[in-house]
């Protein structure tokens, strides 16, 4: 059993039950799915923005602690700050959100799991699993 990091937009297909989700779903059981920091805030700013009930929120939250959280550390950081200087280098500029995810992968070594490949394919020393055609 090994470890994957769920990009945001792979745990909000699981939240939402989109048809994506069956794209992953074999690939990703029995393994420790994990999420960045950065995915937790993304996905409550979603559902506070998007005004929803108390009942969609509690599901929501019950998603949620239902990975392993990996916070930031001084290694995450230092590979956010290489990885940024990457992007810049190579013109591609990069959501801040995403290069904090990224940033955890490539920190941790673990593969980040995407349906966003071409958001994070040019990124040196990053494993990635994606559907994406």
């Amino acid at each position: 059993m090994s470890s994957l990091l769920l990009d945001t937009n792979i745990l909000s297909y699981k939240h939402n039950d989109h048809t994506f989700w069956a794209l992953y779903e074999p690939r990703l059981e029995g393994q420790v799915l994990c999420i960045a920091a950065q995915t937790v805030a993304e996905m409550r700013f979603g559902a506070l923005r998007s005004g929803w009930g108390q009942e969609r929120r509690a599901r929501l939250e019950r998603l949620l602690s239902s990975h392993a959280v990996l916070f930031p550390d001084d290694s995450i950081c230092t590979a956010w700050a290489e990885l940024r200087i990457e992007c810049e280098r190579k013109g591609r500029p990069m959501q801040p959100a995403d290069l904090w995810i990224a940033a955890t992968a490539k920190a941790l070594d673990i593969p980040l799991v995407t349906h966003n490949r071409r958001d994070f394919d040019f990124l040196e020393g990053l494993s990635l699993v994606s559907e994406e055609t």
